[in-house]
């Protein structure tokens, strides 16, 4: 039987939304969403998989779809972040941790567009 979705990719995709979303620690995002920093550090670290109930108050708070958080499907993303977040995720490819970067000002126009 598959572990089907794992916690780390899980993980990488609420680390890759917070960053996009400019929050520049786990504290920030855990608080945003009604959770204990120390639970949403093992969901994002990918030691264990964030509950529904809290990827719902994502859904709601930021409007994130769960097909997001835990298939990785970017397309009912925000199309605002939608973009953003393929930048870290696409640099998080290969075994280095996500770094919190500025994407320059072109690649933010695109995402409105």
């Amino acid at each position: 039987m598959t572990n089907y979705p794992d916690a780390k990719s899980i993980g990488r995709r609420l680390m890759a939304f917070r960053l996009a979303n400019k929050f520049n620690t786990q504290a920030e995002m855990a608080k945003a969403i009604g959770a204990e920093h120390r639970q949403y550090h093992v969901w994002e670290k990918g030691r264990g998989k964030i509950p529904v109930a809290y990827a719902v108050r994502m859904k709601e708070i930021f409007g994130v779809t769960l097909d997001y958080i835990y298939a990785g499907d970017l397309n009912g993303l925000p199309s605002s972040i939608r973009h953003v977040i393929s930048v870290y995720l696409d640099e998080g490819r290969s075994d280095r941790p996500i770094k919190h970067r500025h994407i320059d000002r072109k690649s933010e126009q695109m995402c409105t567009t």
